[in-house]
């Protein structure tokens, strides 16, 4: 059976290469005595006790900043818990809560490489997309903060990486992209990574946009949740109404929102989104839906996701070349804007519709689709079919699409848009392309330390930054 004084002495060897001094001992010796016996009073084994005890012990001087300060030392042996030589640690450990204002100065780009390929491929599961610079930011710092948490606590860098890319799985499903593509069926296309060509005549690096590859474990023909109701209509295709003057429904509930990825490389990710007729009735059919989602679905900065323009040769990549070498990935922390940003003091650029809101529920409402505060919005496939849209109590952005000649009023303020195959909506590939300039994204990226593929192994608590 163990002392306290001894399990202490032993723990702060393992994780802090030294003896404790008085002080810690006097301090951690009596919290390891007294967790061990409230676990005995719970009914532990003493064994299981001493575990108990111990693992809690060995939780805070994994979090303590000396811990980290060892292992993310030049001196530490990194091959003793499996690090590769290229992984890069922050400077600084994020313990619990949300990341500070200034975390893109911390992003490195040559870690952010080794997770691209995990995190496309998430973003192609959970939204149908693609993953780009902005997004490759913020889950590469993420992955970095937790990779580097759990090494403090002991796991090794294998473990390290699964049980931190599980909290950017369960955060990607938290967000709005991923919510709206399991309701809608998709949210539109990705966006672009800026990667490092070259340099110029005066040594500065040279840039170029490109898409990654959609995942291959995407759907190719997903089809949302959003239902449709069938209403009865009467000979001259009205509804027909009961006494209380309600529309008297088929009990025919639908999910519509059915699309298909179409091969296509001149699409970013390499996949045209196209929408497949829902059938109305007999041999008819209606698209009606689903123009109104290409229309007026914008990411949550305003801009639509639908509009791209046609790629070049190569413009969509393989995320696996940025771990073998053939690219490196372009972080905003090292480009000119974000330089200056940083010098500035000024990260409005990297923080602006990233937070997950709290007081936004995007399963209850219908987001990113330009309803206004409170608007219900009831779209008409046609054939009796009715879909309703619910705006959030917070206005979003103007519907794009808001003919008079499509719309008429009905009870209680609602809008209806009746089908109208003169009125249809374009599709994105008809629309004119504007290109949306982002800052040039630069950064020096280093290669070929992890290929590893990513499996999730199961849920698990949240370290680093969340």
């Amino acid at each position: 059976m163990a002392t306290g004084t001894q399990v202490v002495q032993a723990s702060f060897n393992k994780y802090l290469k030294r003896d404790p001094a008085q002080a810690g001992l006097d301090y951690w010796a009596p919290e390891w005595e007294s967790n061990k016996q409230a676990a005995i009073d719970g009914g532990m084994s003493t064994a299981q006790a001493e575990a108990v005890a111990t693992a809690s012990l060995e939780k805070n001087l994994g979090l303590s900043s000396e811990r980290f300060d060892l292992i993310s030392s030049d001196d530490f042996d990194k091959s003793s818990l499996g690090i590769p030589d290229d992984f890069v640690f922050h400077d600084e450990n994020v313990k619990v809560g949300r990341r500070s204002e200034d975390w893109a100065a911390d992003v490195v780009s040559s870690n952010v490489q080794t997770y691209l390929e995990d995190i496309n491929d998430q973003y192609g599961i959970q939204q149908g997309n693609v993953v780009g610079t902005e997004g490759g930011d913020w889950w590469g710092y993420q992955m970095t903060q937790n990779i580097q948490s759990h090494l403090a606590l002991g796991d090794d860098y294998n473990t390290a990486y699964d049980k931190a890319m599980e909290t950017v799985v369960r955060d990607i499903g938290l967000n709005t992209g991923a919510i709206n593509y399991e309701k809608y069926g998709t949210i539109g296309y990705g966006s672009p990574l800026e990667i490092i060509t070259g340099t110029d005549d005066q040594g500065d690096h040279t840039f170029e946009q490109k898409y990654l590859e959609l995942s291959d474990l995407a759907d190719l023909n997903p089809t949302g949740t959003k239902t449709s109701e069938q209403f009865a209509l009467d000979e001259d295709g009205s509804f027909v109404l009961d006494e209380a003057g309600n529309k008297v429904s088929t009990g025919n509930i639908n999910t519509p929102f059915e699309w298909q990825y179409v091969p296509d490389d001149s699409a970013p990710g390499g996949y045209r989104i196209t929408p497949v007729a829902f059938n109305i009735g007999g041999d008819q059919t209606s698209k009606v839906g689903h123009n109104f989602i290409m229309d007026n679905y914008v990411d949550d900065s305003g801009k639509s996701t639908f509009i791209y323009s046609p790629l070049g040769p190569d413009g969509n990549i393989n995320a696996s070349g940025f771990t073998d070498g053939t690219y490196n990935y372009g972080a905003w922390n090292q480009t000119p804007a974000g330089l200056a940003d940083i010098a500035a003091g000024s990260y409005v650029n990297k923080n602006k519709d990233k937070q997950i809101s709290s007081n936004f529920d995007h399963t209850k409402y219908d987001s990113n689709l330009g309803l206004g505060a409170n608007q219900n919005l009831m779209i008409n496939w046609g054939g009796g079919h009715l879909t309703g849209f619910h705006g959030s109590p917070n206005s979003t952005f103007p519907l794009k699409t808001f003919d008079p000649d499509m719309m008429m009023m009905g009870g209680g303020g609602n809008n209806i848009i009746n089908v109208e195959e003169s009125q249809k909506s374009t599709t994105a590939a008809d629309r004119e392309f504007k290109q949306d300039i982002r800052g040039e994204i630069s950064g020096q990226g280093k290669k070929g330390f992890n290929t590893m593929k990513y499996k999730p192994t199961g849920n698990i608590s949240t370290l680093g930054i969340v």
